[in-house]
């Protein structure tokens, strides 16, 4: 739960108020390559109240990946990658037909330019909210759980530097 002040002017006099805000939930699922970040991630949001995990994993396989999303229904899907490739949008293409609503938060240590349109496009497809980001980018969990948060609710996110690259590279729409 969120906690709001609120300050209402009673004759003449501010009188502080506290409003508790219901956040909804977040249903992550997690795929991860390297297994410290992936428990990491597991053991963190385990706390967090607004995340609920339901489900880690190390691979994305369409056929797999495609069953998770029918089952566990996850509202963002956190995939952490080192290179963000092609061949990995295509297996995410695969697996999408199962939950087209789910959010994507994508977190890697490189990028190649035409995998990044090639994400954009796909996201543009889903119509669901989508964030890229350097892993180096984020400094904490808190910090990971607001861009959950602003994906689960169809915001799209672009790091600068990546955006930058693309700008370079001639896109210059995000």
């Amino acid at each position: 739960m969120q906690k709001t002040s609120v300050v209402a002017v009673k004759e003449s006099r501010l009188v502080g108020t506290e409003v508790v805000q219901k956040v909804k939930r977040v249903r992550l699922y997690i795929l991860e390559e390297q297994e410290l970040l992936r428990e990491t991630y597991g053991t963190s949001f385990s706390v967090e109240a607004e995340i609920e995990v339901v489900g880690l994993s190390a691979a994305v396989e369409p056929e797999s990946l495609g069953r998770v999303l029918a089952t566990l229904r996850p509202d963002v899907l956190l995939i952490g990658t080192k290179v963000l490739q092609a061949a990995f949008i295509d297996k995410l293409e695969a697996s999408w037909g199962k939950s087209p609503c789910a959010g994507i938060v994508l977190l890697s240590a490189l990028y190649e330019v035409n995998s990044i349109r090639r994400l954009r496009a796909f996201a543009r497809k889903t119509g669901s909210g989508c964030a890229y980001l350097f892993k180096h980018s984020i400094d904490n969990i808190g910090q990971l759980t607001g861009v959950i948060q602003a994906v689960s609710q169809g915001r799209v996110i672009m790091d600068p530097v990546i955006m930058e690259g693309l700008i370079e590279a001639g896109e210059s729409r995000a």
